[in-house]
Parts: structure tokens; sequence; C-alpha cells
């Protein structure tokens, strides 16, 4: 193991933290007025309920069926860049780079639309960025060496 393996697998691993945490919150947070915002939603949570109950009920279940499927993505990729991609295995350079790249791009494009459109935070584009460069990087690194 090299260098450079060690130093990409742990930028990787850096991004695959990063998609855990934002999981677990998405999981297990309880679910409020502050958990969506009220542009995100059309009206306060509140108001949802008052129309429908079970709509707020709904949008909290979808919520967390999406944590659940981003702390299964966070797993996959930390398990790949952590064992097999730091050994220098071909197959998971090209795992890393379709899966994260597939996720990560989606991720980055709704944040930019979602800022553009006052929908999120300012800070959502900082930490997309943030984990697509490193994504970028700890691919770049080990490019020449893995993939010969």
């Amino acid at each position: 193991m090299s260098l450079i393996l060690n130093v990409a697998s742990v930028l990787l691993s850096i991004v695959s933290i990063l998609v855990l945490v934002g999981s677990l919150t998405m999981i297990f947070l309880p679910f409020s007025d502050t958990s969506l915002s009220e542009k995100e939603l059309g009206g306060t949570l509140s108001e949802i309920r008052d129309f429908n109950p079970k709509l707020v009920d709904n949008i909290e279940l979808n919520v967390r069926v999406r944590g659940l499927y981003l702390l299964i993505l966070a797993l996959s990729l930390s398990v790949i860049s952590l064992i097999p991609y730091r050994n220098g295995e071909i197959w998971a350079w090209y795992a890393e780079l379709g899966i994260g790249g597939i996720w990560l791009s989606g991720f980055f494009i709704l944040c930019y639309i979602g800022v553009k459109r006052d929908l999120y935070k300012r800070s959502w584009i900082i930490i997309s960025t943030t984990m697509l460069i490193l994504w970028i990087v700890g691919l770049a690194l080990p490019a020449m060496e893995i993939l010969g």
C-alpha cells in the first residue's frame, strides 16, 4: 500500500462520513418545523397538519426512508474506500467513480438549484462543493497507480 492510496482512501472516507452523518440526522433527529423549510413545504407543518394530518406523517416517513437510503450508500462507500480501494483494486476505483459520482453530482446539482430558488441555505453549496472536491481528489490522486 502506498501513501497516495492511503491519502485517497482517507479523502473518500471523509466524504462517506459526511454522508453518514447526514443520513443519521435524517433517520434519528425529531421531525419538526425545523426539519424542512417552509419554502420547501409550501407552508408550516402545523398548517399542513391542519389540512391533512396523514400528510405530515407521510412526509416524515419519506425523509426517514431517504435517510435509510443514504445510510446504505454511506456504508457501501465507506467499506469500498477503506478495504479494496486502499489495496488498489481496479473495480473499487470504478465503483467509487460510478456510485459516488452519480450521487455527488446529483447532490451538487440539487443543492445548486435549491439555493438559486431560495429553498436551501447557501451553506449547502459549500458542503456539496467540499464533498465534490474531496471525491475528485480522492479519485484523481491514485488513478495512474490503480489503473496502470
